[in-house]
């Protein structure tokens, strides 16, 4: 995959949130935790009628070269080609602040509006769409059981994030084009929802995290996230 493709995904379309851990939820002896397996088996359960998801992001990345932090935020869409499971993921994200951006993958192409500057890349992802769809939809309607088919996977315990209990899995890549994405890969995910509140990646001393806030799963969408605006604002 060439350089300028991955830092286009990676920096818009894999973001992050806060530096700050969450902090654990104290678990009931009465009522042991669900392990992986179970987790993984809610997942799979909720994926069966995931059609589609919006929520506020905020994004931090942090670059170790140069020591510097950038944060944006903004709203991020998913929507599933039609009803088959199998079938894939559209997936819309527009940057509010600092500066306005708009990041659209429909089929094997990633586009990419800036209209500060009215300039439009396009890039066939072509046979990197598989690699580029499971790093983009991680939690967001996918399966429990096609994370192991990618990952090495663990539970690490669970914790509250915004008031929900969420899982936190460990994701490790097991080939080397997903590892071009990130080495390790931290997730909190709400497995009665199959939806993620947090990710944190690491890749080569960077790492960026998430934070996904005001949810909401199946609620009507409009086409028109999903249309990269032209120059001048038209489509």
């Amino acid at each position: 995959m060439a350089p300028n493709l991955r830092r286009l995904i990676l920096f818009f379309l894999v973001p992050v949130f806060s530096l700050a851990q969450t902090p654990s939820a104290t678990p009931s002896a009465a009522v042991p935790e669900p392990d992986l397996k179970a987790v993984l088996a809610r997942m799979d359960e909720a994926a069966k009628n995931f059609k589609s998801a919006q929520a506020d992001v905020e994004l931090v990345q942090y670059t170790a070269l140069v020591e510097e932090t950038s944060t944006q935020t903004g709203e991020i869409y998913f929507r599933r080609h039609g009803k088959d499971k199998d079938h894939g993921m559209d997936v819309a994200l527009q940057i509010i602040k600092p500066h306005p951006k708009q990041v659209v993958i429909n089929g094997d192409t990633l586009a990419y509006y800036d209209p500060k500057t009215r300039q439009k890349t396009e890039r066939n992802i072509g046979n990197n769409h598989a690699d580029v769809e499971s790093v983009m939809n991680l939690g967001f309607g996918g399966r429990g059981q096609e994370l192991l088919k990618d990952f090495d996977v663990k539970l690490l315990g669970w914790e509250t994030v915004d008031g929900v209990h969420t899982a936190k899995l460990e994701l490790a890549p097991k080939s080397d084009r997903l590892k071009q994405f990130f080495t390790r890969m931290l997730l909190w995910i709400d497995p009665a929802r199959d939806v993620p509140l947090k990710q944190q990646r690491f890749h080569s001393g960077d790492y960026d995290i998430t934070r996904y806030s005001n949810i909401r799963v199946n609620g009507k969408m409009s086409d028109e996230v999903f249309r990269l605006k032209k120059a001048g604002g038209g489509e």
